[in-house]
């Protein structure tokens, strides 16, 4: 409370009087001014009686007891957070900030707590987490509930530590025998990507490979991994084929071969046929035959070559050229006719 001087003005003001109504009253009454130069008095200082105004008396300073106490308005602490603090956050930036370091205790303490429940959680995330929590309860809270922000930001923070210690929890594996345990989101990241690699034309296990029998084992503390099977071979190889071909793989990985062959205006023989023949242009053509700009037709070309040349190698070692490849022809008729 500060010092304060009384002025005391004098007001005529008129009441109609029952024993004559043209006599006039003089009410006096004392208003009170703050004195600028005033300093701060302790609390419990006596005032002499007449000079303040007890709480809540506004009109009759002549009722104000001897000797009564200075009236106290107690402060609130410091970290208390009213509605006025949050109106002044969302409208300022030091007003976030002010905000932001009242309810450091009480992050803090709820940081602790989660980690000490979820070892598996780091505080620096939890306090990335808290600011994002802080931010949207700051634009959330509606003040239904007077001066309730600290309990409505301690039930958010609660509610968002809580999911964060349930998705990175550490689980163990019923039919996992390690030490080491696994995660359940990590397993799950693993089957997501074996599916989605299952669909992909260019896996080997949809150029129908062997790869789904192969898992790679190392050692028991690391995971078991689908083997690839040099997946960066095949995926510059099915970028140099020609694009029809591409895209003939890639509607076959989602569609049956009837509905393929409807879309690409064929019979379902020659799609069959042409289907056929680029998965053999997989399997057969080294890696160096696979060119950029190399048109279909010199694709097949090279395909039959290589076939010939495979065919040549599985006759006798003396017969390899064409006359000795003419006379085995020739002495197989002769033993077919006699």
């Amino acid at each position: 409370m500060t010092r304060a001087k009384l002025n005391v003005a004098k007001l005529n003001m008129e009441f109609p009087s029952e024993a004559s109504s043209d006599e006039a009253d003089v009410v006096e009454f004392r208003i009170l001014e703050p004195s600028p130069s005033a300093g701060l008095l302790p609390a419990g200082d006596l005032l002499p009686a007449g000079d303040l105004l007890p709480a809540g008396d506004c009109c009759r300073p002549q009722d104000l007891p001897a000797g009564a106490p200075e009236p106290v308005t107690k402060d609130r602490p410091w970290w208390v957070v009213t509605d006025s603090d949050v109106f002044d956050a969302r409208a300022s930036h030091d007003g976030m900030t002010a905000l932001w370091e009242k309810v450091q205790s009480m992050i803090q303490y709820k940081i602790q707590e989660t980690c000490r429940k979820f070892p598996n959680l780091r505080e620096d995330d939890l306090h990335q987490e808290s600011w994002i929590v802080f931010d949207q309860a700051v634009a959330r809270y509606d003040g239904r509930r007077p001066d309730s922000f600290w309990t409505y930001l301690n039930l958010s923070l609660y509610t968002r530590f809580r999911q964060c210690g349930a998705h990175d929890r550490v689980i163990p594996i019923p039919h996992d025998t390690r030490k080491e345990r696994r995660s359940w989101h990590k397993i799950s990241q693993e089957t997501f990507d074996a599916r989605v690699n299952a669909q992909d034309p260019i896996f080997v296990d949809a150029m129908e490979g062997d790869g789904w029998e192969n898992l790679q084992v190392n050692d028991d503390e690391t995971d078991n991994l689908i083997e690839e099977m040099d997946m960066a071979v095949l995926q510059d190889r099915f970028s140099k084929i020609p694009r029809r071909w591409a895209n003939l793989l890639n509607l076959l990985t989602r569609h049956d071969e009837a509905d393929v062959a409807e879309m690409l205006n064929l019979s379902l023989e020659d799609m069959q046929r042409k289907a056929s023949m680029i998965r053999q242009v997989f399997d057969v053509l080294p890696d160096e035959e696979f060119v950029w700009r190399r048109t279909e037709a010199q694709y097949a070309a090279r395909l039959q070559k290589i076939l010939k040349e495979r065919q040549g190698d599985s006759t006798p070692q003396g017969d390899r050229t064409p006359q000795g490849n003419a006379a085995v022809r020739r002495t197989a008729l002769q033993g077919v006719r006699k």
